[in-house]
């Protein structure tokens, strides 16, 4: 082999690298430079800390297309992925993008700015109660809507009296493992407008202090949409009472 990387002068019987010799040399040169930089770079700067990750179970929620129509301002992906992470309390529950977050608010919002506007208008609430509401809540809205349009209960307007930013919009803060449900709470203050259905009278409330409403929110594949699944918790901010629990706080998985 070295026949081919040396060669002996004849005149002088020295013995001197053969070209193929001299791309040897370089090549094992180069070997050492890189080898004595490596270890430059351990000795002065370590061994680079590797950051721990958190491995987190994932789960990808996927829907058939379907041909009903949605809105343009409500978009529903195909398809999102939920993961689990911690609570302030340091529970673990499951989370999910942030798009979906803002979708399952828009159709909450969209669901009162709906019965605001159908206020009095007790045909189009019945027909269109479905698209809005998903069990149990259906059947309780559907009972609440016969009691308030006999004029037995006042509509307290939803939409009034938020309470000040960050608080002042829905909170999306906790998903189930299929990404299906959501919890979603809203917090409000101060006065409302009290609206009697069968009179069409209206009345400013007392300050009714600070509340927060949980409900539970369900994707309807078929509508491609949030809905109202239920309202799972009320409470008085201000004395910490539980006015009402329905359902529980969890999704029973």
């Amino acid at each position: 082999m070295f026949k081919y990387l040396i060669q002996e002068d004849v005149l002088t019987a020295r013995k001197r690298p053969r070209p193929l010799g001299w791309l040897a040399l370089f090549v094992f040169v180069l070997i050492l430079l890189a080898v004595a930089i490596g270890a430059y770079r351990l000795l002065t700067q370590g061994i680079p800390a590797l950051s721990p990750t958190r491995v987190a179970m994932v789960t990808t929620v996927s829907l058939n297309p379907v041909s009903a129509p949605i809105a343009a301002n409500t978009p529903s992906p195909a398809s999102w992925t939920v993961w689990t992470t911690q609570s302030v309390s340091g529970k673990t529950i499951y989370d999910a993008p942030d798009e979906i977050k803002a979708q399952v608010i828009r159709d909450f919002e969209a669901t009162l700015a709906w019965e605001q506007d159908n206020l009095y208008d007790r045909k189009r609430l019945d027909a269109e109660l479905p698209r809005y509401y998903a069990d149990p809540a259906f059947t309780t809205r559907r009972a609440s809507l016969t009691r308030e349009f006999d004029g037995k209960t006042t509509v307290l307007d939803p939409i009034q009296s938020r309470q000040p930013f960050p608080l002042d919009h829905p909170i999306v803060n906790e998903f189930s493992a299929d990404g299906k449900r959501a919890m979603l709470a809203i917090y409000q203050m101060g006065k409302r407008i009290g609206h009697n259905r069968a009179t069409h009278a209206e009345t400013l409330t007392a300050d009714l202090g600070r509340w927060v409403w949980i409900y539970r929110m369900l994707y309807d594949p078929r509508d491609q949409r949030w809905k109202i699944a239920s309202l799972v918790l009320v409470l008085n901010q201000d004395t910490q009472e539980v006015v009402t629990r329905v359902g529980g706080d969890r999704f029973g998985d």
